[in-house]
């Protein structure tokens, strides 16, 4: 799932600007994902998290405050912004608050919402 990203020429995109990746196995993580944007030392450019069986809320981590609500099958929102980001499977497009992003698969759309950079376990 979210291979490479790509910008809207298909040329390859930093992974200081746009990556995806698993949780940790020895952290009860690995079904969740998170995607960061622009990483770069002055930029919060956001961190956003598809965890579908709530497995965030459940470990009840004090560094990682709970975060919005993730939606596997949603709408886009006639306000969403395309970040002109892809992979081979999904289009990322933002919620122009910064407070989710939206990945637009094939088959569905889903909604991945902000959460704090950093946190989790060691």
């Amino acid at each position: 799932m979210l291979s490479e990203w790509h910008d809207a020429s298909g040329a390859d995109v930093p992974r200081s600007t746009v990556i995806s990746y698993r949780g940790d196995e020895h952290c009860e993580t690995e079904n969740i994902w998170w995607i960061a944007l622009d990483r770069g030392p002055e930029s919060d450019g956001g961190q956003y998290v598809r965890d579908p069986s709530g497995v965030l809320d459940s470990l009840h981590l004090p560094e990682m405050p709970t975060p919005g609500t993730f939606a596997e099958q949603t709408q886009l929102p006639g306000d969403a912004v395309p970040s002109g980001y892809h992979t081979e499977e999904a289009e990322l497009w933002l919620e122009p608050d910064g407070s989710a992003v939206y990945l637009v698969f094939e088959d569905r759309i889903e909604r991945w919402p902000r959460t704090p950079m950093g946190g989790g376990c060691d």
